[in-house]
């Protein structure tokens, strides 16, 4: 009946043409012995055998979000049900990474590349290896509860989830009780990859990778593919991780293969300034933020209640008790205020679960992060090493009523400012105050007169009198130095003379 249901939800496309679609899309998945092996098999035997496998992939190869609806109740009833929401590949970019590699287009190749420019698999890599790597990808369907790896068998290929869940479970004997085992359960989704460490050194799988309900779509990049492709980009990537990880003491201590593992889910950016950091990542699980370079600022909100009929500071704001509300239910006379509390620069830490990771944190300058799962840095936990720096920057880090004080003391210094600069600016009339109150230096430092008012007073007796006052004091000293000093600074007194008498 699937079948059947498939084929009348297709009808438009010949049979043979989908029995040719759904051959190839058997064959692909199957290894070259196994092709090999089918070649001599009796007509019977390939039809179930195809049949079998389309069957087993049509999940993925009824979907009908893409078919128009139709005047036939029943097939409009099939294309209805089997819509899928959500879907990053349609049904022909699926079928793009069945063909053959020599018989994919550039134009198939190009629409492909736009729907997953955003994959988060992908944005680590260049826009070359990007392409190559599209080119070499085969697309994969498995069911709820089908196993894609087991622990201790030999890694063949690299995989990328782009629909579904799976559940890797890594055991490992416990230190305590050695007949005991210990399993580290972790789920990746949409964008998250598998496999590559295995493949980069050579090494079996470390954990059992198998599919959750009802299913998963991933995309497979085999091992000869895998080392024409990535294995450069991830010696260079992973490369810069261990150097980023080296300015930090915390991993100094580390296992080779939590090194390993943080280095394959980690990354560095490189951010300008005014860039708000989260501390969750898009599927909103926590990420640890380490700062290699830079300034980050914390901001924090509060809520104060402002009482315009009070006129005093302390009275005229309030902090409001419920500080978790939303703004949709923010009273009227309830604003929410931004208030700069800490300040984290290099070698600096935070996304730990501490007090400090629930406000904003925002770019000051231009810095260098390097960006970690939580979930693995509370795994590998030397000595309890991350607990207690979530202790020291709680403990550091001020108190709600404590910034509320600290704003109450910016607006006391914000009113006083505002009345000093305004007694400045604005002095008021003194009658016994006269012009002779005001420093000399004070009043002439700006004095420059015209040409005209310098010949003026040039003129006055008052003017000449002084000159030669001066000149004659002149003469006195002279008669108490030497000729050839006296020669050399003559000049220069009487113009300083004149210039300093200019001035006033």
């Amino acid at each position: 009946m699937a079948l059947d249901g498939l084929l009348s939800a297709n009808e438009g496309i010949p049979f043979m043409k989908w029995f040719k679609i759904c051959k190839g899309t058997c064959l692909i998945e199957k290894t070259f012995l196994q092709q090999q092996t089918l070649r001599y098999r009796s007509p019977r035997s390939k039809w179930k055998w195809i049949v079998k496998n389309v069957i087993a992939n049509l999940e993925w190869l009824a979907d009908t979000t893409e078919v128009p609806l139709g005047d036939n109740p029943e097939r409009n009833a099939y294309i209805a049900s089997h819509r899928k929401e959500g879907q990053i590949l349609s049904l022909d970019d699926k079928l793009f990474f069945k063909m053959p590699r020599e018989q994919r287009s550039k134009e198939a190749l190009h629409d492909v590349t736009e729907k997953l420019q955003y994959f988060k698999a992908f944005r680590e890599y260049s826009q070359k290896v990007r392409d190559e790597l599209l080119l070499r990808l085969d697309y994969l369907y498995l069911e709820g509860g089908r196993t894609i790896v087991r622990q201790g068998r030999e890694a063949g290929a690299m995989y990328f989830i782009v629909i579904g869940t799976v559940q890797s479970d890594h055991a490992r004997p416990d230190p305590i009780f050695s007949d005991e085992l210990i399993h580290d359960i972790d789920k990746f989704g949409y964008g998250d990859s598998f496999g590559e460490i295995p493949l980069f050194y050579g090494e079996p799988h470390k954990a059992t990778v198998t599919v959750l309900e009802p299913g998963v779509e991933m995309l497979v990049l085999y091992k000869n593919d895998f080392k024409i492709v990535l294995q450069d980009a991830l010696t260079t990537q992973w490369g810069s991780i261990r150097w980023a990880m080296s300015k930090f003491s915390y991993f100094d201590r580390w296992p080779e293969d939590a090194v390993r593992y943080l280095c394959s889910h980690s990354i560095l950016i490189s951010t300008p300034s005014d860039i708000l950091i989260p501390v969750k990542d898009v599927n909103g699980l926590g990420i640890a933020i380490f700062i290699l370079e830079g300034t980050i600022k914390v901001i924090q909100r509060m809520f104060v209640l402002v009482n315009k009929k009070e006129e005093a500071i302390r009275k005229r704001y309030l902090l409001y008790p419920d500080q978790n509300l939303s703004f949709r239910h923010l009273p009227n006379d309830v604003v929410p205020i931004y208030m700069q509390t800490v300040k984290l620069r290099r070698n600096a830490v935070f996304g730990l679960g501490e007090q400090l990771s629930k406000h904003k944190t925002i770019t000051e300058t231009d810095t260098l992060l390097m960006i970690c799962p939580r979930f693995i840095i509370d795994r590998y936990s030397i000595i309890n090493a991350w607990s207690r720096i979530v202790n020291i920057l709680d403990v550091n880090y001020p108190k709600i009523d404590q910034v509320f004080d600290a704003f109450i003391q910016n607006r006391m210094w914000s009113k006083t400012r505002k009345v000093i600069v305004k007694s400045v600016k604005m002095p008021q009339a003194d009658k016994f105050m006269s012009i002779h109150d005001t420093p000399l230096s004070s009043r002439a430092a700006r004095c420059i007169m015209k040409d005209k008012l310098r010949e003026r007073i040039s003129a006055m007796p008052e003017y000449q009198e002084i000159i030669r006052q001066m000149k004659v004091q002149h003469k006195r000293k002279i008669k108490a130095t030497p000729q050839s000093v006296v020669a050399n600074r003559q000049l220069t007194i009487i113009s300083q003379g004149e210039a300093s008498v200019t001035d006033l």
